[in-house]
C-alpha cells in the first residue's frame, strides 16, 4: 500500500495514497484558533476524522472525554454490542481509546483521545469500518496513529489543501479563512504583523500560452475572482525570477497607503504556473512597510518552500 504525507493545523500524518482529505467548509476563524477539524475518505466512504480544541483552563480527564463520546453514540439510538477501553501512546503522549461494535449494523470503530502538551490541545481521532474488514482496518488505523505528529517538529508547518501545498512558520501564524471550490483553492493566514493570501486557480479550458502572459492575465483576473483582496492592492510592475527546478515566477513589490488608517502598506506578490496541471498559483504578502526588513527571511522561505512543492 502506498502512503502520502499530509499536514493540517500543525498536525502531520501519513495516510494511504487513495485517501482524499475532508475540510471544514469555508472556514472563517478568529486569529486565535479555538478548534479545528479535518478527515479523510476513499471511494467506499469516510475513513478517519481528527478534531481538536484548544485547552484554556484545566485539561479534561481523558476518561470523561471517552464517556462523552460513548454517550453521543447512544444518543444516535445505536445499540452498542461491545465496548472496550484501554490506554496507548500517541506521539509521546498518554492516550485513551474506546473500541466499539454496533449490534445490528455490522460496524465497529475506534475513538482515540489525547492531550498534546506542546500545543495545549485536546485531540480526538475517530474511525469506523465494516466488521468484515476489521483486520485490515484495525492494523491500518494503528499504523497511522503510530506515525502521527500532533505538534510541530520543524520550523515550518505543512498545509495540504486541494491542489495546493503551503508552508507557514510554526509560531504566530493562524489559518483565518479558507475556500475550496472547483477551480479555486484559497488560504488566508494572519500573524501579529503579516497577512498572507495563497491562491490556486485551475484554468480548465483556458490556456496561458506563455509565462510572459501571466502578469497581464493576473491584472485582469484577480479583482473579480480572488477572495479577500485588499482594496488598496494594485500591483503595477512584475519582474521575472528563477527558482529551483527551473521554475519561473513573477514578483511584484508595491507600497500603498491605506485609505482608512493612512498608513503605508507593503504588498509582495509571487505568481507562477504549472503547465502540466494548467494551474496558476499566487501568494500575496501584506504587511506594514516598516516591518518588511524583519520579515524578509520569512517571506523568502515561505515562497521558496511553496513554489518548490507546487
Amino acid at each position: 500500500m502506498q502512503f502520502q504525507t499530509v499536514g493540517w493545523e500543525q498536525i502531520l500524518m501519513s495516510v494511504p495514497k487513495n485517501w482524499t482529505m475532508i475540510y471544514e467548509k469555508d472556514t472563517k476563524k478568529s486569529t486565535k484558533e479555538e478548534k479545528g477539524y479535518f478527515g479523510f475518505r476513499d471511494p467506499s466512504g469516510k475513513k478517519l476524522e481528527i478534531s481538536f480544541v484548544q485547552i484554556k483552563k484545566k485539561p479534561p480527564k481523558l476518561e470523561n472525554v471517552i464517556k462523552d463520546y460513548y454517550k453521543s453514540l447512544k444518543k444516535e439510538k445505536r445499540k452498542i454490542k461491545i465496548r472496550k477501553e484501554a490506554t496507548r501512546t500517541v506521539n509521546g503522549h498518554k492516550a485513551r481509546y474506546l473500541y466499539w461494535e454496533l449490534e445490528k449494523e455490522k460496524v465497529q470503530g475506534y475513538v482515540t483521545v489525547w492531550i498534546c502538551e506542546k500545543t495545549n490541545r485536546l485531540l480526538i481521532c475517530t474511525n469506523q469500518y465494516l466488521i468484515k474488514n476489521k483486520q485490515l482496518e484495525k492494523s491500518l488505523f494503528l499504523e497511522i496513529l503510530s506515525h502521527i505528529q500532533c505538534h510541530p517538529q520543524k520550523a515550518y508547518n505543512y498545509w495540504s489543501a486541494p491542489n495546493l501545498q503551503f508552508f507557514t512558520p510554526t509560531s504566530n501564524f493562524n489559518l483565518v479563512s479558507s475556500r475550496f471550490l472547483i477551480g479555486l483553492t484559497f488560504l488566508n493566514f494572519k500573524s501579529d504583523d503579516m497577512e498572507i493570501n495563497s491562491y490556486r486557480v485551475g484554468l480548465a479550458d483556458q490556456k496561458i500560452h506563455s509565462e510572459d502572459e501571466l502578469p497581464k492575465w493576473f491584472k485582469s483576473y484577480y479583482r473579480k475572482h480572488f477572495p479577500l483582496v485588499p482594496s488598496s492592492y494594485n500591483p503595477q510592475k512584475f519582474e521575472k525570477l528563477l527558482f529551483k527546478k527551473k521554475i519561473s515566477a513573477w514578483r511584484s513589490r508595491e507600497v500603498t497607503k491605506s485609505r482608512i488608517k493612512l498608513k503605508s502598506q507593503y504588498f509582495e506578490t509571487y505568481l507562477w504556473t504549472q503547465a502540466e496541471k494548467n494551474d496558476i498559483y499566487c501568494i500575496i504578502f501584506k504587511l506594514n512597510s516598516k516591518s518588511v526588513d524583519i520579515n524578509r527571511k520569512t517571506i523568502e522561505e515561505i515562497t521558496k518552500l511553496t513554489i518548490g512543492a507546487n
